[in-house]
């Protein structure tokens, strides 16, 4: 992914267990950017990944025109029994939501904690 290339690094991944990924997005993210996430996200829940929390917080900026991706990647993953879920997202950001009609396509969480318990209990699931 290259996300803000001049930044070192863009985003850092947290696997919160076996079944929840935790990315930590960072700087102004593009609508390639954004593309580019969505099929990466696609890549993983084809080996089972069920559950995401995109921790947008040190977000500054989305392309409103990568968001339609990633509200389709998430109801993708709504209809294989998973979601993708959002924490910090600023009251910037929510506007760049709303102004495409994504404001309720996601559940968003004030903490990180609160967003990976809100995927309820751990089932088995195995990536290869």
């Amino acid at each position: 992914m290259n996300a803000n290339p001049s930044s070192p690094q863009a985003f850092s991944v947290a696997p919160h267990s076996e079944r929840i990924l935790t990315l930590t997005l960072r700087g102004e993210w593009t609508q390639a950017d954004l593309l580019e996430l969505t099929q990466d996200l696609s890549k993983l829940a084809l080996r089972g990944l069920k559950a995401v929390v995109l921790d947008l917080s040190r977000v500054t900026h989305l392309d409103y025109r990568g968001v339609p991706s990633l509200v389709g990647q998430a109801d993708h993953f709504r209809y294989r029994g998973g979601d993708i879920k959002l924490v910090g997202l600023s009251a910037y950001l929510h506007a760049i939501l709303r102004a495409v009609g994504a404001q309720t396509s996601f559940q968003n969480y004030l903490n990180l904690d609160h967003a990976r318990s809100s995927f309820g209990r751990p089932e088995t699931s195995t990536f290869h």
